[in-house]
């Protein structure tokens, strides 16, 4: 097999990560002469998980979390509870409650503590589907690791250019498997140095881990056709690879509580917990052209696989969501069947976490604000803005939206845009902000709006101040 390697990919990302972007500071002249700046009629766009509003001569569009008046998804059913999330009408799994089976929805029961089973269990006596679409055709960097071996018996040695060995063992249809990768000795403490404040779906589909994910695909689709493994047949040896995988404690193995691995790093360290596993299957299962989302119950994290419940030989746990039928699959542990699921997580809330391709995500760290005043003029500076796109895309044409707000909050004191250009993945810009000023006196606040051409907007805003 083809060696392939990354040593130039590690020490290119290290550069990158530490680079950074040059900040701004932008000043502006005092003035006597105060008008409020006014905004358009309207800016509805029509979404109730979003409250509308203007700001720098723009529409501004707040993203709105939880139940939300007029918030409704066409495949809603007794079984979920229409939420917004991040700006966006989903379906939240919320088990009815119940006394009899007949307050469920056909096909469920009900169970001991007084809610219906799992959503839509179904049984069915239908051979399991032995097809699946073709994979998308998608863009990867050069892989950060070496395979030197497939099959059962690892003899062959890491080359000096990747000299870390990696060994990785598990069994499926009662034989053993092994693979050996190979990584070399930098880039790891990149990989660590990484915002791990995203979403779990950023991970799944991180740019940076897409070469290991597709090196992985290839090498476990090689071993699973020297067996003549049908299409079927290589999902699930896929998926008994990642569940043969260590389980590990964030705690133990890092020190933080909650420490979500790239791919990447869930191969480096030869294992993780639920939410490094699911991540790590997902992206599997997406690089094999299969439909994907994240199921979070409480203080967990699985995979839901596109199906067709129908289809399955024994009783399936399965989600809808936009009406696609997304069937549980478990990565902690061995031997879990896809819709097979935990009684722990049977019947109980879970959220649905849906895996875009690649799109920006932007996050605003914390900023400093400081205050001066006279007999006119209060003065405010705002300063270390500092924004990064943790998302899987080029965020286009960022911008920092800062204004001092009348008690009127259509209306502004002062304001000022500090315009950041593209941002590409794990990519920052740091500006500041000075002699915003508003008439000492008239209360204001800060507001910071991050906003742009391709991502949800990010809006934080102070307290009410008044200077006299």
């Amino acid at each position: 097999m083809e060696l392939h390697r990354l040593t130039i990919f590690a020490i290119a990302l290290s550069i990158f990560l530490l680079a950074g972007c040059t900040g701004e500071t932008q000043q502006q002249e005092n003035t006597d002469n105060w008008q409020t700046q006014s905004c358009p009629a309207s800016c509805d766009d029509s979404n109730s998980c979003t409250v509308d509003f203007c700001a720098d001569y723009q529409c501004i569009h707040r993203n709105l979390d939880g139940p939300q008046p007029g918030c409704m998804v066409f495949y809603s059913n007794s079984c979920t509870q229409e939420t917004c999330s991040t700006g966006i009408c989903i379906l939240d799994y919320q088990p009815p409650e119940c006394a009899t089976d007949t307050d469920c929805n056909s096909g469920l029961t009900c169970e001991g503590a007084g809610k219906c089973s799992a959503t839509c269990v179904n049984e069915s006596s239908q051979p399991v589907p032995d097809n699946t679409p073709p994979p998308p055709e998608q863009q990867n960097i050069d892989p950060p690791a070496q395979t030197i071996n497939q099959g059962t018996q690892t003899q062959s040695k890491c080359q000096p250019e990747h000299p870390l060995q990696k060994d990785y063992n598990w069994q499926y249809g009662g034989k053993d498997y092994s693979l050996t990768l190979c990584y070399a000795e930098v880039g790891i403490d990149t990989w660590r140095s990484r915002d791990r404040q995203r979403n779990y779906a950023n991970f799944v589909d991180d740019p940076y881990s897409a070469a290991s994910v597709d090196l992985l695909s290839n090498d476990l689709d090689g071993l699973a056709s020297n067996e003549g493994f049908s299409q079927y047949q290589k999902v699930n040896f896929m998926i008994a690879f990642v569940q043969g995988l260590p389980y590990t404690s964030d705690l133990v193995t890092t020190g933080f509580d909650d420490y979500p691995r790239f791919p990447y790093e869930t191969l480096y360290d030869n294992g993780g917990d639920c939410e490094d596993t699911a991540i790590l299957t997902a992206a599997l299962l997406k690089k094999m052209g299969y439909g994907v989302i994240l199921l979070n119950p409480p203080k967990h994290v699985a995979v839901g696989v596109k199906c067709t419940p129908d289809d399955f030989t024994y009783p399936v746990t399965y989600y809808t969501y936009e009406g696609q039928q997304y069937c549980y699959l478990e990565t902690t542990g061995e031997n879990w069947k896809i819709g097979q699921i935990p009684p722990a997580y049977s019947g109980v809330s879970v959220k649905v976490i849906p895996i875009y391709n690649s799109h920006p995500d932007m996050k605003l760290d914390p900023y400093k604000y400081a205050y001066s005043y006279d007999r006119d003029n209060t003065y405010v500076d705002v300063t270390g803005l500092k924004v990064k796109n943790v998302g899987t895309g080029t965020a286009k044409n960022v911008k920092i939206y800062v204004a001092l707000q009348t008690v009127d909050t259509t209306k502004v004191w002062d304001q000022y845009t500090l315009s950041a250009g593209d941002i590409s993945v794990d990519g920052s810009y740091s500006g500041s902000v000075t002699n915003l000023h508003a008439p000492t006196g008239q209360s204001f606040r800060v507001q910071v709006i991050v906003y742009g051409d391709n991502f949800n907007k990010v809006e934080t805003a102070s307290g009410w101040f008044t200077w006299s």
